[in-house]
Order: structure tokens, then C-alpha cells, then sequence
């Protein structure tokens, strides 16, 4: 389980999502991701079909840039 939010990353977990399949391709790995996130990496996915991973992704679409919002206007 891996969950990256000391910094709030944008598009961090796509990239991390093909690492973690690739590093373990006995594994399935399972990501939920933003769809602020996934835009600016979504490029990341034709990498995961090309090698063959049995990745599964939610995507959540919340309508913009969560983190931003948290980041600038406090919780």
C-alpha cells in the first residue's frame, strides 16, 4: 500500500503505478487516481499495455485539481 501525500504530487501516481507493476509483475497492482492527476500523465497507460500489465485503475473524477484546492484554500 502506497500513498503519496506529504508533498500532493500532481500526476505522481500514474508514474508510480508502472513502476510498482513493473517491479512486481506477479502482482496485480490497483491504483486510484484523480483525474487532475491522470491528465498530466495519462501517456503512462499505453507503457503499462505495451508491457503487458495487469494494472487496474479507478479514476476519480472530482472536477478538478484536489489538491490545489487543499493546498491554497486550507481544509
Amino acid at each position: 500500500y502506497e500513498f503519496q501525500m506529504q508533498y500532493g504530487s500532481i500526476g505522481w501516481s500514474v508514474g508510480a503505478t508502472l513502476g510498482y507493476a513493473q517491479a512486481v509483475p506477479e502482482k496485480r497492482v490497483i491504483a486510484c487516481i484523480g483525474d487532475g492527476s491522470f491528465q498530466v500523465t495519462a501517456q503512462d497507460v499505453s507503457t503499462m499495455i505495451r508491457n503487458g500489465q495487469r494494472t487496474i485503475i479507478f479514476l476519480i473524477n472530482n472536477g478538478g485539481y484536489t489538491i490545489e484546492v487543499e493546498i491554497h484554500d486550507g481544509p
